[in-house]
Protein backbone atom coordinates (compact mmCIF):
# COMPACT_ATOMS: atom_id res chain seq x y z
CA UNK A 1 0.00 0.00 0.00
CA UNK A 2 1.52 3.30 -0.87
CA UNK A 3 2.85 5.43 1.96
CA UNK A 4 0.05 8.46 1.54
CA UNK A 5 -2.79 5.74 1.82
CA UNK A 6 -1.05 5.13 5.39
CA UNK A 7 -0.63 8.20 6.57
CA UNK A 8 -4.44 9.29 5.85
CA UNK A 9 -5.86 11.29 8.79
CA UNK A 10 -2.85 9.89 10.79
CA UNK A 11 -0.79 11.56 13.35
CA UNK A 12 2.33 11.57 13.54
CA UNK A 13 3.64 10.88 17.35
CA UNK A 14 7.33 11.15 19.63
CA UNK A 15 6.79 9.29 22.35
CA UNK A 16 7.82 10.71 25.80
CA UNK A 17 6.62 11.50 29.20
CA UNK A 18 3.61 14.41 28.29
CA UNK A 19 2.35 12.40 25.36
CA UNK A 20 2.20 8.99 26.10
CA UNK A 21 -0.78 9.11 28.18
CA UNK A 22 -2.40 10.75 25.32
CA UNK A 23 -1.25 8.32 22.50
CA UNK A 24 -2.52 5.26 25.13
CA UNK A 25 -6.18 6.94 25.01
CA UNK A 26 -6.30 7.52 21.05
CA UNK A 27 -4.91 4.40 20.53
CA UNK A 28 -7.45 2.33 22.81
CA UNK A 29 -9.69 4.73 20.44
CA UNK A 30 -8.50 3.33 17.60
CA UNK A 31 -7.33 6.08 15.75
CA UNK A 32 -4.30 6.14 13.30
CA UNK A 33 -1.29 6.96 15.17
CA UNK A 34 2.46 6.69 13.31
CA UNK A 35 5.56 6.82 16.45
CA UNK A 36 8.31 8.55 14.71
CA UNK A 37 10.54 8.00 17.94
CA UNK A 38 10.81 7.50 21.16
CA UNK A 39 12.28 10.87 22.64
CA UNK A 40 12.16 11.23 26.35
CA UNK A 41 12.21 14.55 28.43
CA UNK A 42 14.38 12.73 30.86
CA UNK A 43 16.98 10.38 29.47
CA UNK A 44 16.94 7.82 32.37
CA UNK A 45 13.30 6.88 31.20
CA UNK A 46 14.02 5.72 28.14
CA UNK A 47 13.74 2.12 28.93
CA UNK A 48 10.09 2.68 30.19
CA UNK A 49 8.94 4.52 27.28
CA UNK A 50 10.21 2.10 24.74
CA UNK A 51 8.30 -0.84 26.63
CA UNK A 52 5.21 2.00 26.48
CA UNK A 53 6.17 2.38 22.66
CA UNK A 54 5.77 -1.46 22.26
CA UNK A 55 2.55 -1.63 24.21
CA UNK A 56 1.10 1.24 21.58
CA UNK A 57 1.70 -0.58 18.41
CA UNK A 58 1.09 -4.01 19.77
CA UNK A 59 -2.56 -2.26 19.67
CA UNK A 60 -2.39 -0.60 16.79
CA UNK A 61 -0.26 2.18 16.46
CA UNK A 62 2.47 2.15 13.62
CA UNK A 63 6.20 3.02 13.50
CA UNK A 64 6.42 5.74 10.85
CA UNK A 65 9.29 3.93 8.86
CA UNK A 66 7.32 1.04 8.28
CA UNK A 67 5.83 3.50 5.96
CA UNK A 68 9.35 3.93 3.85
CA UNK A 69 10.59 0.83 3.25
CA UNK A 70 13.00 2.53 1.17
CA UNK A 71 14.73 4.47 4.27
CA UNK A 72 15.23 1.59 6.83
CA UNK A 73 18.82 0.85 5.84
CA UNK A 74 19.73 4.11 6.64
CA UNK A 75 17.23 4.01 9.87
CA UNK A 76 19.33 1.08 10.85
CA UNK A 77 22.16 2.67 9.98
CA UNK A 78 22.21 6.19 10.47
CA UNK A 79 25.51 7.29 9.23
CA UNK A 80 24.71 6.50 5.38
CA UNK A 81 22.59 9.75 6.14
CA UNK A 82 25.49 12.25 6.43
CA UNK A 83 25.94 11.42 2.29
CA UNK A 84 23.69 14.73 2.10
CA UNK A 85 26.37 16.90 3.82
CA UNK A 86 23.36 17.39 6.49
CA UNK A 87 25.81 19.31 8.86
CA UNK A 88 26.96 22.06 6.67
CA UNK A 89 23.29 22.81 5.60
CA UNK A 90 22.03 23.17 9.25
CA UNK A 91 25.06 24.85 10.92
CA UNK A 92 24.10 28.13 10.90
CA UNK A 93 21.09 27.23 12.40
CA UNK A 94 22.24 24.67 14.64
CA UNK A 95 24.85 27.23 16.41
CA UNK A 96 22.29 30.24 16.52
CA UNK A 97 19.13 28.47 18.10
CA UNK A 98 21.59 26.72 20.45
CA UNK A 99 23.66 30.51 21.54
CA UNK A 100 27.06 28.82 20.49
CA UNK A 101 27.97 32.87 21.19
CA UNK A 102 26.62 32.28 24.85
CA UNK A 103 28.92 29.28 25.08
CA UNK A 104 31.37 30.70 23.79
CA UNK A 105 32.01 32.67 27.12
CA UNK A 106 31.92 29.55 29.37
CA UNK A 107 35.60 28.20 29.37
CA UNK A 108 34.94 25.26 31.85
CA UNK A 109 31.73 24.04 29.51
CA UNK A 110 31.49 26.06 26.64
CA UNK A 111 32.94 23.80 24.42
CA UNK A 112 31.40 20.59 25.72
CA UNK A 113 28.36 21.89 25.28
CA UNK A 114 29.11 22.42 21.43
CA UNK A 115 30.00 18.74 20.88
CA UNK A 116 26.79 17.22 22.86
CA UNK A 117 24.65 19.89 20.96
CA UNK A 118 26.33 18.63 17.92
CA UNK A 119 25.63 15.12 18.23
CA UNK A 120 22.53 15.62 19.80
CA UNK A 121 21.12 16.71 16.60
CA UNK A 122 23.11 14.86 14.21
CA UNK A 123 20.97 12.20 16.07
CA UNK A 124 17.70 12.79 14.91
CA UNK A 125 19.01 13.73 11.00
CA UNK A 126 17.79 10.21 9.58
CA UNK A 127 13.84 10.85 12.25
CA UNK A 128 13.92 14.46 10.04
CA UNK A 129 14.02 13.44 6.49
CA UNK A 130 11.14 10.51 7.26
CA UNK A 131 9.20 13.42 9.06
CA UNK A 132 9.40 15.29 6.50
CA UNK A 133 8.62 13.17 4.02
CA UNK A 134 5.41 11.63 5.61
CA UNK A 135 4.13 15.08 5.80
CA UNK A 136 4.67 15.45 1.71
CA UNK A 137 2.66 12.55 1.56
CA UNK A 138 0.46 14.22 4.34
CA UNK A 139 -0.11 17.59 4.38
CA UNK A 140 -1.26 18.94 7.44
CA UNK A 141 -0.97 15.78 9.43
CA UNK A 142 -0.63 16.93 13.15
CA UNK A 143 2.53 16.16 15.15
CA UNK A 144 2.07 15.38 18.81
CA UNK A 145 5.52 15.69 20.77
CA UNK A 146 7.41 17.57 18.00
CA UNK A 147 10.30 18.49 19.82
CA UNK A 148 12.64 22.03 19.07
CA UNK A 149 16.34 19.78 17.77
CA UNK A 150 13.66 17.83 15.18
CA UNK A 151 11.59 20.31 14.19
CA UNK A 152 14.72 22.86 13.36
CA UNK A 153 16.64 20.27 11.74
CA UNK A 154 13.79 19.41 9.11
CA UNK A 155 13.29 23.23 8.60
CA UNK A 156 16.68 23.81 8.31
CA UNK A 157 18.04 21.50 6.31
CA UNK A 158 14.82 20.74 4.03
CA UNK A 159 13.08 23.55 3.80
CA UNK A 160 11.00 26.30 6.07
CA UNK A 161 7.75 24.22 5.06
CA UNK A 162 9.17 20.97 5.87
CA UNK A 163 6.81 20.22 8.52
CA UNK A 164 4.44 22.31 7.28
CA UNK A 165 2.93 24.13 9.84
CA UNK A 166 3.42 21.84 13.12
CA UNK A 167 5.16 23.59 16.19
CA UNK A 168 7.47 21.96 18.53
CA UNK A 169 5.55 20.92 22.25
CA UNK A 170 5.51 23.51 24.95
CA UNK A 171 6.43 21.19 28.37
CA UNK A 172 7.80 22.52 32.03
CA UNK A 173 11.34 23.32 30.37
CA UNK A 174 12.61 24.50 33.14
CA UNK A 175 11.24 22.14 35.88
CA UNK A 176 12.29 19.07 34.26
CA UNK A 177 15.76 20.80 33.99
CA UNK A 178 16.21 21.26 37.58
CA UNK A 179 15.30 17.46 38.16
CA UNK A 180 18.05 16.28 36.07
CA UNK A 181 20.58 19.40 37.61
CA UNK A 182 20.07 17.34 41.06
CA UNK A 183 20.44 13.63 39.16
CA UNK A 184 23.75 14.97 38.11
CA UNK A 185 24.64 16.65 41.20
CA UNK A 186 23.49 13.55 43.43
CA UNK A 187 25.78 11.12 41.02
CA UNK A 188 28.77 13.54 41.41
CA UNK A 189 28.02 14.01 45.11
CA UNK A 190 27.55 10.29 46.22
CA UNK A 191 30.14 9.00 43.74
CA UNK A 192 32.62 10.79 45.67
CA UNK A 193 31.31 9.84 49.01
CA UNK A 194 31.23 5.85 48.27
CA UNK A 195 34.95 5.91 47.03
CA UNK A 196 35.68 7.78 49.80
CA UNK A 197 39.39 6.78 50.87
CA UNK A 198 41.63 7.64 54.00
CA UNK A 199 44.03 8.43 52.22
CA UNK A 200 44.82 8.52 48.48
CA UNK A 201 48.27 7.36 47.40
CA UNK A 202 47.94 7.34 43.03
CA UNK A 203 49.87 5.53 41.10
CA UNK A 204 52.43 6.61 38.76
CA UNK A 205 52.57 5.38 35.15
CA UNK A 206 53.54 6.29 31.62
CA UNK A 207 50.58 6.30 29.83
CA UNK A 208 47.12 5.63 30.92
CA UNK A 209 45.76 4.60 27.56
CA UNK A 210 41.61 4.64 27.16
CA UNK A 211 40.51 1.38 25.68
CA UNK A 212 37.42 -0.28 24.67
CA UNK A 213 36.45 -3.33 23.11
CA UNK A 214 38.57 -3.18 19.79
CA UNK A 215 42.17 -3.74 20.11
CA UNK A 216 43.54 -2.36 16.65
CA UNK A 217 46.03 0.22 18.62
CA UNK A 218 47.02 -2.72 20.84
CA UNK A 219 50.62 -2.21 19.36
CA UNK A 220 50.88 1.10 19.86
CA UNK A 221 50.52 0.30 23.32
CA UNK A 222 53.69 -2.54 23.30
CA UNK A 223 55.69 0.00 22.24
CA UNK A 224 54.88 3.07 24.89
CA UNK A 225 56.47 0.61 26.99
CA UNK A 226 59.52 1.65 25.87
CA UNK A 227 58.56 4.70 28.19
CA UNK A 228 57.81 3.01 31.30
CA UNK A 229 54.34 1.02 32.98
CA UNK A 230 51.03 1.28 30.44
CA UNK A 231 47.85 1.24 32.16
CA UNK A 232 44.60 1.03 30.74
CA UNK A 233 41.12 2.94 31.68
CA UNK A 234 38.87 0.34 30.50
CA UNK A 235 35.22 1.50 29.21
CA UNK A 236 33.65 -1.40 30.30
CA UNK A 237 34.31 -4.89 31.17
CA UNK A 238 33.82 -6.07 27.64
CA UNK A 239 37.05 -3.94 26.40
CA UNK A 240 39.34 -6.86 28.84
CA UNK A 241 38.61 -8.86 25.82
CA UNK A 242 41.04 -7.54 23.35
CA UNK A 243 43.89 -7.42 25.72
CA UNK A 244 43.41 -11.10 26.49
CA UNK A 245 42.94 -12.41 23.15
CA UNK A 246 46.27 -10.59 22.50
CA UNK A 247 48.16 -11.44 25.45
CA UNK A 248 48.58 -8.13 26.83
CA UNK A 249 49.11 -7.85 30.14
CA UNK A 250 48.75 -4.88 31.49
CA UNK A 251 47.37 -2.82 34.74
CA UNK A 252 43.79 -1.69 34.70
CA UNK A 253 41.42 0.73 35.63
CA UNK A 254 37.39 0.77 35.24
CA UNK A 255 36.77 4.18 34.90
CA UNK A 256 34.65 3.44 38.16
CA UNK A 257 37.57 2.73 39.93
CA UNK A 258 38.61 6.34 41.20
CA UNK A 259 38.98 7.24 44.96
CA UNK A 260 38.93 10.31 47.31
CA UNK A 261 40.42 11.36 50.84
CA UNK A 262 38.31 13.29 52.50
CA UNK A 263 39.72 16.68 51.82
CA UNK A 264 39.61 16.00 47.78
CA UNK A 265 35.85 14.43 48.06
CA UNK A 266 35.10 17.38 50.01
CA UNK A 267 36.30 19.69 47.24
CA UNK A 268 35.06 17.50 44.25
CA UNK A 269 31.88 17.50 46.45
CA UNK A 270 31.49 21.43 45.75
CA UNK A 271 32.76 22.15 42.87
CA UNK A 272 29.56 20.15 41.67
CA UNK A 273 27.71 22.04 43.39
CA UNK A 274 28.93 25.19 41.93
CA UNK A 275 29.04 23.63 38.31
CA UNK A 276 25.57 22.37 38.68
CA UNK A 277 24.22 25.73 39.26
CA UNK A 278 25.91 27.35 36.49
CA UNK A 279 25.13 25.18 34.07
CA UNK A 280 21.02 25.43 34.87
CA UNK A 281 22.33 29.31 35.51
CA UNK A 282 23.13 29.14 31.48
CA UNK A 283 21.48 26.40 29.48
CA UNK A 284 18.16 25.72 32.03
CA UNK A 285 16.14 26.88 29.08
CA UNK A 286 17.46 24.65 26.79
CA UNK A 287 15.48 21.17 25.64
CA UNK A 288 15.27 18.88 28.57
CA UNK A 289 16.56 15.73 26.56
CA UNK A 290 19.83 18.02 25.76
CA UNK A 291 20.31 19.50 29.02
CA UNK A 292 20.31 16.12 31.04
CA UNK A 293 23.42 15.15 29.20
CA UNK A 294 25.23 18.28 30.02
CA UNK A 295 23.71 18.02 33.82
CA UNK A 296 25.64 15.04 34.05
CA UNK A 297 29.12 16.57 33.23
CA UNK A 298 29.86 17.27 37.05
CA UNK A 299 29.00 13.38 37.35
CA UNK A 300 31.28 12.97 34.45
CA UNK A 301 34.05 14.92 35.96
CA UNK A 302 34.25 13.56 39.49
CA UNK A 303 34.73 9.69 37.56
CA UNK A 304 37.55 10.93 36.00
CA UNK A 305 38.76 13.07 39.15
CA UNK A 306 38.92 9.79 41.26
CA UNK A 307 40.39 7.80 38.24
CA UNK A 308 43.30 10.22 38.35
CA UNK A 309 43.80 10.15 42.22
CA UNK A 310 43.56 6.08 41.62
CA UNK A 311 46.43 6.17 38.24
CA UNK A 312 48.44 9.41 37.52
CA UNK A 313 50.20 8.93 33.95
CA UNK A 314 52.60 11.40 32.58
CA UNK A 315 50.29 10.82 29.25
CA UNK A 316 47.01 9.58 28.04
CA UNK A 317 46.47 8.36 25.25
CA UNK A 318 42.50 8.73 23.94
CA UNK A 319 40.43 7.34 21.16
CA UNK A 320 37.18 8.82 21.69
CA UNK A 321 37.49 12.50 20.02
CA UNK A 322 33.62 11.68 19.51
CA UNK A 323 32.84 11.50 23.43
CA UNK A 324 32.01 14.42 25.50
CA UNK A 325 34.44 12.85 28.10
CA UNK A 326 37.65 13.60 26.33
CA UNK A 327 36.84 17.50 26.90
CA UNK A 328 36.19 16.91 30.20
CA UNK A 329 39.61 14.44 30.88
CA UNK A 330 41.48 17.15 29.11
CA UNK A 331 40.99 19.66 31.60
CA UNK A 332 41.40 17.15 34.73
CA UNK A 333 44.17 15.67 32.80
CA UNK A 334 45.79 19.48 32.56
CA UNK A 335 44.82 20.43 36.43
CA UNK A 336 47.44 17.43 37.42
CA UNK A 337 50.40 18.73 34.60
CA UNK A 338 49.36 15.34 32.33
CA UNK A 339 48.35 16.10 28.52
CA UNK A 340 45.97 14.70 26.45
CA UNK A 341 47.25 12.94 23.10
CA UNK A 342 44.17 11.69 21.18
CA UNK A 343 44.02 9.28 17.80
CA UNK A 344 41.55 10.07 14.61
CA UNK A 345 40.42 7.25 13.62
CA UNK A 346 39.03 7.50 10.19
CA UNK A 347 39.05 9.50 7.09
CA UNK A 348 35.63 10.77 6.38
CA UNK A 349 34.55 9.12 3.02
CA UNK A 350 30.60 9.89 3.06
CA UNK A 351 31.14 13.68 3.50
CA UNK A 352 33.61 16.03 4.60
CA UNK A 353 32.35 17.50 8.02
CA UNK A 354 31.22 14.84 10.23
CA UNK A 355 29.50 15.39 13.13
CA UNK A 356 30.78 13.38 15.81
CA UNK A 357 34.19 14.91 15.32
CA UNK A 358 33.20 18.53 14.58
CA UNK A 359 34.41 19.65 18.35
CA UNK A 360 37.60 17.79 19.52
CA UNK A 361 40.35 18.92 22.15
CA UNK A 362 43.37 16.93 22.50
CA UNK A 363 46.72 18.51 23.34
CA UNK A 364 48.40 16.79 20.14
CA UNK A 365 45.80 15.13 17.69
CA UNK A 366 47.16 12.41 15.82
CA UNK A 367 45.40 12.29 11.64
CA UNK A 368 46.18 10.25 9.29
CA UNK A 369 46.61 13.83 7.05
CA UNK A 370 46.44 17.09 6.64
CA UNK A 371 43.33 17.49 3.54
CA UNK A 372 40.79 17.38 6.48
CA UNK A 373 42.18 20.31 9.11
CA UNK A 374 41.15 23.53 6.96
CA UNK A 375 37.36 22.14 7.06
CA UNK A 376 37.90 21.66 11.23
CA UNK A 377 40.17 24.47 11.93
CA UNK A 378 37.48 26.71 13.03
CA UNK A 379 35.67 24.30 15.39
CA UNK A 380 39.05 22.13 16.63
CA UNK A 381 40.06 23.43 20.06
CA UNK A 382 43.09 26.40 19.27
CA UNK A 383 45.35 25.16 21.36
CA UNK A 384 45.77 21.87 19.79
CA UNK A 385 48.72 20.62 18.16
CA UNK A 386 47.68 18.38 14.93
CA UNK A 387 50.45 16.07 13.65
CA UNK A 388 49.62 13.89 10.47
CA UNK A 389 50.79 10.17 10.36
CA UNK A 390 49.31 7.80 8.39
CA UNK A 391 47.26 4.90 9.48
CA UNK A 392 46.67 3.58 12.75
CA UNK A 393 46.49 -0.07 12.80
CA UNK A 394 49.49 -0.70 10.82
CA UNK A 395 52.70 -2.08 13.37
CA UNK A 396 56.25 -2.29 12.24
CA UNK A 397 55.72 -5.51 11.10
CA UNK A 398 53.46 -5.20 8.96
CA UNK A 399 54.76 -2.73 6.80
CA UNK A 400 57.17 -5.85 6.21
CA UNK A 401 54.96 -7.94 4.81
CA UNK A 402 54.91 -8.20 0.92
CA UNK A 403 52.61 -6.55 -1.58
CA UNK A 404 50.39 -6.61 -4.69
CA UNK A 405 50.53 -10.56 -4.14
CA UNK A 406 48.62 -11.66 -7.26
CA UNK A 407 47.36 -10.14 -10.08
CA UNK A 408 43.53 -9.91 -8.44
CA UNK A 409 41.82 -6.31 -8.50
CA UNK A 410 39.50 -6.11 -5.32
CA UNK A 411 35.79 -4.17 -4.84
CA UNK A 412 35.28 -3.09 -1.85
CA UNK A 413 32.08 -1.91 -0.49
CA UNK A 414 30.11 -0.45 2.44
CA UNK A 415 28.16 2.89 2.15
CA UNK A 416 28.02 1.83 -2.17
CA UNK A 417 26.36 -1.68 -1.40
CA UNK A 418 23.71 -2.59 -3.22
CA UNK A 419 23.85 0.21 -6.08
CA UNK A 420 23.28 -0.66 -9.37
CA UNK A 421 26.26 1.28 -10.77
CA UNK A 422 28.73 -0.70 -8.29
CA UNK A 423 27.74 -3.67 -9.74
CA UNK A 424 28.08 -2.84 -13.23
CA UNK A 425 31.99 -1.84 -12.68
CA UNK A 426 32.47 -5.03 -10.96
CA UNK A 427 31.06 -7.29 -13.87
CA UNK A 428 32.45 -4.69 -16.42
CA UNK A 429 35.56 -5.52 -15.23
CA UNK A 430 35.50 -8.97 -14.55
CA UNK A 431 34.60 -8.79 -18.46
CA UNK A 432 37.49 -6.78 -19.53
CA UNK A 433 40.17 -8.49 -17.96
CA UNK A 434 38.71 -12.50 -17.83
CA UNK A 435 42.12 -13.32 -17.25
CA UNK A 436 42.17 -11.36 -13.46
CA UNK A 437 40.54 -13.02 -10.22
CA UNK A 438 38.19 -10.29 -9.58
CA UNK A 439 36.96 -9.97 -5.60
CA UNK A 440 34.54 -8.51 -3.75
CA UNK A 441 34.72 -7.36 0.01
CA UNK A 442 31.51 -5.94 1.80
CA UNK A 443 31.01 -4.99 5.18
CA UNK A 444 29.39 -7.84 7.00
CA UNK A 445 25.51 -7.26 6.93
CA UNK A 446 25.88 -3.85 5.61
CA UNK A 447 22.92 -2.19 5.41
CA UNK A 448 21.39 -5.73 5.95
CA UNK A 449 22.11 -9.58 5.05
CA UNK A 450 19.42 -9.16 2.87
CA UNK A 451 20.90 -6.17 0.48
CA UNK A 452 24.46 -7.66 0.74
CA UNK A 453 23.37 -10.86 -0.54
CA UNK A 454 21.50 -9.84 -3.06
CA UNK A 455 24.44 -7.45 -4.06
CA UNK A 456 26.77 -9.52 -4.47
CA UNK A 457 25.01 -12.37 -6.05
CA UNK A 458 24.30 -9.77 -8.89
CA UNK A 459 28.27 -8.57 -9.12
CA UNK A 460 28.91 -12.64 -9.46
CA UNK A 461 26.17 -13.88 -11.76
CA UNK A 462 27.35 -15.81 -14.20
CA UNK A 463 31.15 -14.60 -14.16
CA UNK A 464 33.68 -17.49 -13.60
CA UNK A 465 36.80 -14.65 -12.42
CA UNK A 466 34.65 -12.69 -9.68
CA UNK A 467 34.50 -14.23 -6.05
CA UNK A 468 33.89 -13.01 -2.46
CA UNK A 469 36.60 -12.13 -0.06
CA UNK A 470 35.61 -12.53 3.74
CA UNK A 471 38.82 -12.50 5.30
CA UNK A 472 40.54 -9.85 7.96
CA UNK A 473 40.20 -6.45 5.92
CA UNK A 474 44.41 -5.89 6.70
CA UNK A 475 45.37 -9.23 5.56
CA UNK A 476 43.10 -9.06 2.54
CA UNK A 477 44.32 -5.79 0.87
CA UNK A 478 48.26 -7.24 0.65
CA UNK A 479 46.75 -9.67 -2.29
CA UNK A 480 45.38 -7.35 -5.10
CA UNK A 481 47.51 -5.51 -7.72
CA UNK A 482 44.85 -2.68 -7.39
CA UNK A 483 42.32 -1.76 -4.75
CA UNK A 484 38.53 -0.11 -6.18
CA UNK A 485 36.57 1.00 -3.32
CA UNK A 486 33.87 3.15 -2.41
CA UNK A 487 34.85 6.39 -0.28
CA UNK A 488 36.12 5.20 3.07
CA UNK A 489 39.24 5.19 5.29
CA UNK A 490 41.42 2.33 3.28
CA UNK A 491 41.52 4.66 0.35
CA UNK A 492 44.47 6.07 1.97
CA UNK A 493 45.62 3.33 4.05
CA UNK A 494 46.00 1.62 0.56
CA UNK A 495 47.80 4.23 -1.12
CA UNK A 496 50.34 4.47 2.27
CA UNK A 497 50.74 1.06 1.15
CA UNK A 498 51.44 2.18 -2.52
CA UNK A 499 48.94 -0.29 -3.40
CA UNK A 500 47.37 1.68 -6.76
CA UNK A 501 43.79 2.83 -5.51
CA UNK A 502 40.42 3.84 -7.19
CA UNK A 503 37.91 5.59 -5.68
CA UNK A 504 34.15 4.36 -7.28
CA UNK A 505 32.32 7.41 -6.48
CA UNK A 506 29.10 6.22 -7.35
CA UNK A 507 26.45 7.24 -4.61
CA UNK A 508 23.87 8.70 -6.49
CA UNK A 509 22.82 11.46 -2.88
CA UNK A 510 26.73 12.34 -1.90
CA UNK A 511 27.05 15.67 -2.05
CA UNK A 512 30.92 16.42 -0.89
CA UNK A 513 34.25 13.86 -0.72
CA UNK A 514 37.33 14.40 0.26
CA UNK A 515 38.36 11.90 -2.39
CA UNK A 516 37.36 14.38 -5.06
CA UNK A 517 40.04 17.05 -4.44
CA UNK A 518 43.01 14.74 -6.06
CA UNK A 519 43.27 14.07 -9.38
CA UNK A 520 43.01 10.39 -11.45
CA UNK A 521 41.50 9.20 -7.60
CA UNK A 522 37.67 9.08 -8.03
CA UNK A 523 35.72 7.86 -11.14
CA UNK A 524 31.86 8.25 -11.33
CA UNK A 525 30.56 5.16 -13.85
CA UNK A 526 31.35 1.51 -14.66
CA UNK A 527 33.16 2.54 -18.25
CA UNK A 528 36.01 5.14 -16.29
CA UNK A 529 36.72 2.47 -14.13
CA UNK A 530 37.55 0.23 -16.49
CA UNK A 531 39.48 2.50 -18.45
CA UNK A 532 40.79 3.93 -15.30
CA UNK A 533 41.93 0.19 -14.23
CA UNK A 534 43.23 -0.61 -17.66
CA UNK A 535 45.18 2.82 -17.72
CA UNK A 536 47.11 1.53 -14.43
CA UNK A 537 47.50 -2.21 -15.59
CA UNK A 538 49.25 -0.18 -19.16
CA UNK A 539 51.39 2.29 -17.13
CA UNK A 540 49.30 5.27 -19.67
CA UNK A 541 47.97 6.36 -15.68
CA UNK A 542 50.67 6.50 -13.55
CA UNK A 543 50.41 5.77 -9.41
CA UNK A 544 52.27 8.24 -7.80
CA UNK A 545 51.49 8.20 -4.17
CA UNK A 546 52.72 11.76 -3.42
CA UNK A 547 50.57 13.24 -5.62
CA UNK A 548 48.13 11.95 -2.28
CA UNK A 549 50.42 12.91 0.64
CA UNK A 550 47.91 15.80 2.21
CA UNK A 551 45.24 12.89 2.22
CA UNK A 552 47.74 10.58 4.46
CA UNK A 553 51.05 10.49 5.33
CA UNK A 554 53.03 8.40 3.39
CA UNK A 555 55.90 7.32 5.72
CA UNK A 556 56.28 3.49 6.04
CA UNK A 557 55.88 3.52 9.91
CA UNK A 558 53.77 3.09 12.91
CA UNK A 559 52.36 6.08 14.29
CA UNK A 560 53.82 4.97 17.30
CA UNK A 561 57.45 6.57 16.22
CA UNK A 562 55.83 9.66 16.06
CA UNK A 563 54.16 9.41 19.42
CA UNK A 564 56.92 8.55 21.05
CA UNK A 565 58.89 11.31 19.56
CA UNK A 566 56.03 13.83 20.67
CA UNK A 567 56.36 12.22 24.23
CA UNK A 568 60.53 12.91 24.05
CA UNK A 569 61.35 8.98 23.70
CA UNK A 570 62.91 7.38 20.50
CA UNK A 571 61.17 5.12 18.62
CA UNK A 572 61.11 1.40 20.07
CA UNK A 573 61.38 -1.77 17.87
CA UNK A 574 60.24 -4.66 20.74
CA UNK A 575 57.47 -6.86 21.24
CA UNK A 576 55.62 -5.18 18.34
CA UNK A 577 58.10 -6.37 16.20
CA UNK A 578 56.73 -9.81 16.43
CA UNK A 579 53.58 -8.98 16.72
CA UNK A 580 50.92 -10.80 13.79
CA UNK A 581 48.47 -7.63 13.76
CA UNK A 582 48.47 -5.09 11.88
Amino acid sequence: MPADRHLENATAALVNELTLLPLAVRVLRRRPIHIVMVDPLFPPLRPLLERAARWLVARGARWLIDSFPEDRDTWNFPNRIFSHDVLAIIEPWQNRFYRFDRADSDRRHGYALKLLVTNFVNRRYVAAHVLAKAVGHAPGMPILGLSPALDGVARAWLGSDALGTAKPAQGPVRLINLLSSLFGLTAAAAFALIRLRPSVRPVPVFVLADHDSGSGDLHLLKEFQAGGEVALAMRNRRALTGCAREDLELRHFLVTDGVFDPAGALAMIGEAISDSLDLFRRYGDMEPALFHQLALLPYRRALLRGLFNRCRPKFFWARDDYNVEHVIRRQELNRIGAPQYGLNHAIQGICILLPQTRYVSMDVYFTMGRAFHPYFRDSWAKDMVLRPVGGYQFSRAYFQRPRRRTNGILFMARFATGEAEFVRAVRMTAQAFPDRPIWIQTKRNYPSEAVTSRFTEECRAGLANVSLRSEKVYDMILDPEIIVTDPSTIVGETIQLKIPTVVLDVIPEQKTSIFRSFPRLCVTNAEDCVARLRGLLDGTVPFDPAAYGELIDLAERPISDAVLAEMGLAAAQTSSDRSSLP
